[in-house]
C-alpha cells in the first residue's frame, strides 16, 4: 500500500498518509472506532505541537507514533502492519532512533545546503576571477607605462653628440 501511495502522491508518503490511506475512506469515514480515535489523537497531538517553543517540537512521525500507542510486544504499529519498519527503526537497535523517513529528510535538507552552498562558492569564484582577469590587464598596462617611462628617461639622459 505504501508503494500504491508513494506512485500516487510522487514522493514517499509519512507513516500518517499511510495511515489514513487505509483506515478512512473517500468521505473521511473510518474503517472502525479505534482507527478514528487513534487520529483524531494524532490530529490533537499535531495541534497541540504547534503551541510549543520550535525546538521543543516533536516530529510529525513522533506524533503518530504516540498516538498510535507506539510498539507492540509482536513488533509492530497499529494501522501499519509491515510498513512499519519502511518508517520507523525498532526500539533496542543500535541505529538511530529516527524514522527513516526523518533520516532521509536531513539528508534531502544537508544536500540542499551544500548545493546552495556551492552555487554561492561558484558565484564567488566567477567573481575572483573578474577580478584577477581586471588585476592582470592593470598590471600589463602599468608595466607597459613604465617601459616607456624607462625608454624616455634613457633617451632624455643619453649623451648627444655635437660636432
Amino acid at each position: 500500500m505504501r508503494l500504491k501511495l508513494e506512485k500516487k502522491l510522487g514522493y514517499q508518503p509519512s507513516p500518517s498518509e499511510v495511515y489514513y490511506e487505509t483506515h478512512a475512506d473517500s468521505g473521511g469515514c473510518f474503517v472502525n472506532a479505534k482507527a478514528e480515535a487513534v487520529w483524531k489523537d494524532f490530529i490533537g497531538r499535531k495541534t497541540a505541537n504547534l503551541q510549543c517553543e520550535v525546538e521543543n517540537r516533536k516530529t510529525e512521525d513522533e506524533l503518530f507514533l504516540e498516538a498510535t500507542g507506539g510498539w507492540s510486544e509482536k513488533g509492530r504499529i497499529f494501522g501499519l502492519g509491515a510498513a512499519t519498519n519502511s518508517f520507523y527503526e525498532r526500539p533496542g537497535d543500535r541505529r538511530t532512533k529516527k524514522s527513516r523517513t526523518n533520516y532521509v529528510m536531513e539528508q534531502k535538507r544537508e544536500l540542499d545546503e551544500t548545493k546552495e552552498n556551492l552555487a554561492e562558492t561558484q558565484e564567488n569564484l566567477a567573481e575572483t576571477q573578474k577580478r584577477l582577469a581586471e588585476t592582470q590587464r592593470i598590471l600589463e598596462d602599468l608595466h607597459e607605462q613604465f617601459r616607456l617611462i624607462v625608454q624616455a628617461n634613457n633617451l632624455s639622459t643619453t649623451p648627444t653628440s655635437t660636432s
